[in-house]
């Protein structure tokens, strides 16, 4: 997990710190965190994340709690025109029926807009050429097909933005997985991040990222208390 936050705490404001393509430092906004800072204890079963605040124990699951950053960073980006590309050093070329290729011709400014460079290579086949550079190293074609598909369950009626959804979401598979070990600097980075996202509670398929414990639930559970 790399992050791309620079959390700082000024005059009792979190400042947020986000860097540029470019590696320049800028600061973006003066942002109230939507839970509390979280002194982190350590990693179980290598899927959550355990943390503690005051009275309260928090469980992340890592993987939901990525792809919601990845989500809402990448969606920002489509909005802004901002999505930088990574050149696949061997194209991938995806061989179509001709319903498929057609639903991707009416949908290719779609694809660019979200940072894919696309071009025809015959019948009914394309080359994909670059990709979104924060998916690393993804299965390009299968990830293609999942969004051409998801397109064509939507129907012509949806607008750009409902389109633009789908592809973040699809893409999201790019998160960092359950049973992937944590360094400490990198769990706390994903909190970080995760502290400052608009919605930290829910993945993009509506699963919860978050669950907190009080003491009184553990109270409860030793039966110290009915």
């Amino acid at each position: 997990y790399i992050p791309d936050k620079k959390i700082e705490n000024i005059s009792g404001k979190d400042i947020i710190r986000e860097v540029s393509p470019n590696n320049e430092n800028y600061d973006i906004i003066k942002k109230t965190p939507k839970f509390p800072y979280i002194r982190l204890i350590g990693q179980f079963n290598n899927t959550y994340i355990l943390g503690e605040s005051s009275d309260e124990l928090y469980i992340i699951d890592q993987h939901a709690a990525h792809e919601k950053i990845l989500f809402e960073k990448y969606r920002k980006q489509i909005k802004n025109n901002d999505v930088v590309s990574q050149i696949l050093i061997t194209p991938a070329v995806v061989e179509l029926i001709p319903e498929d290729f057609i639903y991707y011709d009416e949908n290719k400014e779609v694809f660019e807009k979200a940072g894919f460079t696309i071009e025809i290579f015959g019948e009914n086949t394309v080359a994909i050429k670059e990709v979104p550079l924060f998916l690393g190293k993804p299965r390009v074609k299968d990830l293609f097909l999942e969004i051409l598909d998801n397109l064509k369950n939507m129907g012509k009626g949806e607008t750009v933005d409902v389109k633009y959804r789908s592809i973040a979401t699809a893409a999201c598979k790019a998160a960092v997985k359950a049973y992937h070990e944590l360094t400490m600097e990198e769990m706390k980075a994903l909190m970080d991040d995760l502290r400052f996202a608009d919605d930290p509670f829910n993945c993009p398929h509506g699963r919860p990222t978050i669950v907190k414990l009080t003491v009184t639930d553990f109270e409860k559970k030793f039966k110290r208390i009915q």
